[in-house]
């Protein structure tokens, strides 16, 4: 593989711009290939696209303290941007989600976080969704709600199954 900071590119045959500054490459340039949608910087406007933190080549790789990561659109964000402007966030714990989660009438949850919404017990691959209030219930408190087993929670004012 080779290096991140390329200065031999083929100038002829590349009629894309700069995806920094949309200008384009002269032979005397230094050329940032990054990304999967194979776009390409001038090594000066190789930057994060939320706060234009500068990158740092160390041991052929592209590095910033907080991580770098690709937006859809293929451009670089620092670890910190990217969580702050583009990642999801947790419904339970207000936390980024990195990796797999459960997506579940557009609330989004770690695994770990998706929870019964009567009980608060984790729930597994056995739940019933309740669409017309967007919860999801253990089947424990399912069979609670069919009885009419609710209390109002004295802390919070709402209303919850009884135990």
């Amino acid at each position: 593989m080779g290096s991140p900071l390329k200065k031999q590119f083929n100038y002829s045959s590349s009629d894309l711009p700069c995806a920094g500054c949309q200008e384009f490459f002269v032979e005397t340039d230094a050329v940032v290939p990054w990304g999967s949608k194979e776009k390409r910087w001038h090594h000066h406007c190789f930057v994060c696209k939320g706060c234009s933190a500068k990158f740092e080549l160390k041991e052929d790789k592209w590095m910033h303290p907080s991580g770098i990561a690709e937006s859809a659109a293929g451009f670089p964000h620092c670890g910190d941007c990217y969580h702050r402007l583009l990642s999801v966030s947790c419904d339970r714990c207000k936390q980024p989600i990195a990796g797999a989660y459960v997506d579940l009438f557009g609330r989004k949850f770690h695994e770990e976080c998706f929870c019964c919404d009567g009980c608060g017990e984790r729930l597994t691959s056995s739940f019933v969704k309740r669409p017309a209030e967007k919860k999801a219930l253990c089947r424990k408190c399912v069979g609670k709600q069919a009885a009419g087993g609710f209390v109002i929670d004295p802390r919070t004012g709402q209303k919850k199954f009884a135990t």
